[in-house]
């Protein structure tokens, strides 16, 4: 079997040392607890302190643990109760609202809040930490109180002098019963603590566990008394100070009263003085001659008697006289005789001064050899002399219970006595139990991994005896099958039961308490697969023969597996720049289905997709795909990581495959075709240069046209491609050293440069060849470059390359001369010799210049023809802006004349279409249109009407004007209904 997982180490690790770990003060974590005694009022709420001390770091819970146990203080119980814990991320409360919060876990902080605590809280807290693999441990105690209410029956006394009177204090409702009530007497002079004449009760307990109490103080005072405070005080755990209140006291004269029947009293007397001599010897002869038999009370022992766990019997023996008696205890156990285990007798010397010799320890009535029984501990029994003469006594036995040895055996006392013809004799059957076991939820990892191995955890705690039997089952499709078991007693052999599995293997943890428990981790380890174990249940069965318990968890796997990939195909194999380019990766072994995609080029997403519909199940019953990615590559690309990234739950985060772009094919660019010079002169040689860059790998041909005719001249010559350390591309430079001659002007000179792996595009740039002397004009450039109507507008045009002047340089518009708003510039020599001027057109467009053409012509002698640049005023359509329809009259009447106009604002260019409608129907009388006029805005303005004289039945009918703009396409109408 493979090791585990490291994943999984963790959180095992963390389970194993939280159920097994002794519950010791040791441990390489420094954990700080409360300082001092934690003191709680009952019912209110508590935080009690725990903290991993110099840990900065933030903790994953994943590898974290926390156990809260409860012990009772000062009981004999060493039974350590749980609380709370925390395994691994999850949450067990053992007391209900117990609270640790996961943001202070992370911080190191485990302390436990705890809501209404009660008095049987009240006891030593032990917080166990583990992070793995470090533990730790600390405790704290709690005691609970409830504060006494304390009040007095009088605070004002008054007392005849010579007569008395008491005063009562009450303390109710305190919790512990360990209470400290006194009286103070405060004069003029002094104050002292009363010691006298006090009669305090004992607490009595009420059925919400708390106690109450009460003190009484005797007045006999004098008359110098009167004036005196007496103070009730009381002292309890749950006070900060002590609590007082006052009582003043006020003394009288007493009134004068003549007794009447003096003599009738002494007669009386007289005779009860006879009869109580008669009494007094009658009395001491029952006290003190009278023998009387003792009274034997049945044997007490604690509610459960548990195995390994000490238990505390008596027998209270009362009332006898003299004080003379023997007393035997005597043990059968099973399939044996009674054995006398313990013997003592009393003497009234020995009644004086009892102690450890009188003391016999015996095993048999049939011999008198003496030997030690380790089960139980006799204590000498403690003697009393009652008021009425006769003698008590307490027999108590310390018992650690086996539960093999001592259950249903029979433990018996027999009391000898002068008064009893035959002994008493107790008897008490042991009912010796085991603890059974407890089990928490099976601890699986998070995830779970296809074929990765797993261990699955059952913690068993807090049992005992020892001997245990454990049964692993799994359950899938309704079908349940024993997976092995560990019987009874045996601590290393682990049986496979179903025939022909060899893929589990199993381990066990365990420790024993002080207090003689036992905890159990029984892990399953085997290596899931999706076919086998994807949503099978693992059952882990408990019994404990001792208890006849049988209890079990069990646990639903739900499997995921771990997309894995190849690396990123490309098609074609080498990218080519500005073409579509399909890169593909293949994405399997992955369970569930969902998985998410995301391309990226460099640090740019470029697309994102979910494979749930694209997926495909595989026999092994795991799902694959291929994810495809369609891009056009560009130069700046190559460098460039192309990243294929997954994101699926059986991983945190995402994985991702790359492939760096590398070896990108890329087709020449052309920088520049140009002239050296700029405007050769016929009759001389000028070179023509073509610049191209941006090309790989870097085998090209350039290839010169005029005028689209091949040109194979000596003169061409190619530089050899360098490659550019910025873009890592290759450039190089054609050059056409040639004679020029006339009529080369404005010849077309183009090249084409063929690059081998992209040859089915070839990269093509031309230029017109000016020669020296001859005007070249430039593009009309408008300012703005997007004209509006009735804001300022200047066309610009640059004539340079001429000699001399020339003959005439105009603006034209609409086939006319243009003189108003022209600039022309004088003529200025350039650096070639040559001359250059600027001229410009300043205009405000309206409406009436939508589309029309302006035209920049040079005439100059060294050019036979005019030389003209042309440029449409591309000024937008504007749709109409319609009024609502408006009607004179105003309040229209039947049989008379009324005209409705619409106004049409803003629009341009002119060609709109007017249709009005009366009712439903097309009006078919005479539809006016005023002619449209440009307004200050620079656009068209414009009416529309029609005219009718409406007649009874137009009454309601409605009015319409529909426009419609074809140039934008827009179509408008306004609405309005006759009323008269």
């Amino acid at each position: 079997m493979s090791p585990v997982r490291s994943s999984l180490l963790p959180q095992v690790l963390v389970l194993v040392l939280l159920t097994l770990v002794p519950h010791s003060e040791q441990g390489n974590l420094i954990v700080s607890m409360n300082s001092g005694i934690v003191k709680a009022t009952v019912n209110e709420d508590v935080v009690l302190e725990c903290q991993v001390s110099d840990f900065r770091r933030e903790i994953d819970l994943q590898n974290m643990g926390v156990h809260w146990f409860y012990q009772k203080s000062g009981s004999l119980d060493t039974e350590k109760r749980e609380v709370y814990q925390f395994i691994a991320g999850k949450h067990i409360p053992y007391r209900k609202g117990a609270t640790i919060v996961d943001d202070h876990l992370k911080k190191g902080i485990a302390s436990l809040f705890l809501p209404s605590v009660q008095f049987s809280e009240a006891g030593d807290y032990t917080c166990v930490v583990f992070i793995t693999p470090d533990n730790g441990s600390g405790k704290s105690s709690m005691t609970v109180s409830a504060l006494p209410k304390v009040s007095l029956s009088s605070t004002a006394i008054t007392i005849e002098h010579g007569t008395e009177k008491s005063v009562k204090c009450d303390s109710v409702d305190f919790y512990p019963v360990s209470i400290e009530m006194g009286w103070i007497q405060k004069t003029k002079n002094e104050e002292q603590m009363l010691s006298k004449h006090i009669c305090t009760g004992s607490p009595i307990q009420h059925e919400n566990g708390t106690y109450s109490v009460s003190s009484r103080l005797r007045l006999r005072p004098t008359l110098e008394d009167s004036g005196n405070i007496y103070i009730c005080y009381v002292k309890h755990q749950s006070l900060n100070k002590d609590l007082k209140l006052e009582a003043q006291l006020t003394v009288k004269e007493p009134e004068v009263v003549v007794p009447v029947g003096i003599i009738t009293g002494c007669v009386i007397l007289s005779i009860l003085a006879c009869t109580a001599i008669a009494g007094i010897g009658f009395f001491v002869y029952l006290k003190y001659l009278k023998k009387v038999p003792p009274k034997v009370s049945t044997i007490s022992q604690p509610p459960r008697i548990i195995h390994l766990q000490e238990a505390l019997m008596n027998c209270q023996i009362s009332g006898y006289r003299p004080e003379n008696i023997s007393i035997r205890w005597l043990l059968q156990r099973k399939n044996s005789e009674p054995n006398v285990i313990y013997s003592w007798s009393s003497t009234p010397q020995s009644l004086q001064d009892s102690g450890l010799d009188e003391q016999q320890k015996l095993i048999s009535k049939h011999t008198s050899q003496i030997e030690e029984d380790k089960s139980f501990n006799f204590k000498v029994p403690t003697v009393k002399h009652n008021n009425d003469g006769s003698t008590s006594m307490n027999c108590e036995v310390l018992f650690w219970p086996d539960i093999y040895t001592d259950n249903q055996a029979i433990l018996q006392v027999q009391v000898h006595h002068s008064a009893l013809k035959m002994p008493i004799i107790k008897k008490t059957c042991l009912k010796v139990e085991g603890i059974g076991p407890r089990m928490t939820d099976l601890v699986i990892p998070q995830c779970i991994i296809h074929e990765e191995v797993l261990a699955v955890t059952c913690p068993i705690t807090g049992f005992k005896p020892r001997p245990l039997a454990i049964t692993w089952y799994k359950e899938k499709n309704a079908i349940k099958k024993e997976i092995g078991k560990l019987q009874p007693g045996e601590t290393e052999f682990f049986e496979i039961t179903e025939p022909g599995q060899h893929k589990y293997t199993h381990g066990t943890t365990e420790l024993k308490y002080e207090d003689h428990t036992h905890t159990v981790a029984s892990v399953l380890y085997f290596i899931p697969t999706i076919n086998e174990d994807h949503e099978a249940a693992y059952i882990c069965e408990v019994t404990h023969p001792a208890t006849d318990t049988q209890i079990s968890e069990r646990i639903k796997l739900n499997l995921t597996a771990i997309p894995k990939c190849d690396n990123i195909k490309l098609s074609p194999e080498s990218p080519i720049v500005d073409e579509q380019t399909m890169a593909s990766c293949r994405i399997y072994s992955f369970f569930p289905k969902g998985i998410k995609v995301i391309w990226k080029k460099g640090d740019i997403v470029s697309k994102e997709m979910n494979a749930n519909t694209e997926a495909n199940y595989g026999k092994d019953g795991l799902y694959y795909f291929t994810s495809r990615f369609e891009f056009i590559p560009c130069r700046e690309d190559l460098g460039k990581a192309l990243t294929c990234e997954f994101q699926h739950e059986s991983i945190t985060g995402s994985r991702k495959i790359e492939r760096v772009l590398n070896r990108l094919v890329s087709p020449p660019l052309v920088k520049y075709i140009k002239s050296e010079p700029e405007f050769p002169e016929a009759g001389k040689e000028a070179t023509i240069i073509c610049h191209a860059y941006g090309f790989f790998p870097k085998e090209t041909l350039f290839m010169w046209f005029i005028n689209n005719e091949r040109i194979d001249d000596a003169g061409i010559t190619v530089t050899e491609p360098q490659e550019d350390e910025q873009t890592g591309f290759f450039y190089c430079e054609s050059r056409w050293k040639l004679l020029i001659k006339p009529e080369y002007h404005q010849m077309e000179f183009k090249v084409e440069v063929l690059h081998f792996p992209t040859s089915h595009k070839p990269s093509r740039s031309s230029f017109i060849l000016h020669l020296g002397g001859i005007p070249v004009v430039s593009d009309i450039v408008p300012e703005p470059e997007i004209p509006s109507y009735g804001k300022r507008l200047v066309l610009k045009c640059h004539v340079k390359n001429f000699s001399g002047n020339v003959s005439s340089a105009r603006w034209l518009m609409n086939n006319k001369y243009v003189s108003s708003g022209i600039t022309t510039t004088e003529p200025q020599k350039e650096k070639s010799g040559y001359y250059q001027l600027f001229s410009s057109m300043e205009l405000t467009p309206t409406a009436l210049d939508y589309n029309k053409e302006i035209v920049f012509e040079v005439m100059h002698e060294a050019s036979p023809n005019s030389i003209q640049k042309q440029l449409c005023l591309n000024l937008p359509g504007s749709p109409p802006t319609l009024s609502e329809i408006k009607c004179n009259p105003v309040k229209p009447e039947k049989n008379k004349v009324a005209t409705f106009t619409v106004s049409l604002t803003d629009y341009a260019p002119q060609e709109i279409e007017i249709r009005w409608f009366k009712g439903e129907e097309p009006f078919m009388g005479l539809v006016a249109y005023t002619k449209p006029e440009v307004a200050e805005n620079g656009l068209f303005s414009s009416l529309t009407s029609i005219e009718f004289t409406p007649v009874e039945s137009d009454n309601g009918i409605g009015i319409r004007c529909e426009v419609i703009h074809p140039e934008t396409r827009e179509f408008m109408e306004k609405n309005m209904r006759l009323a008269f």
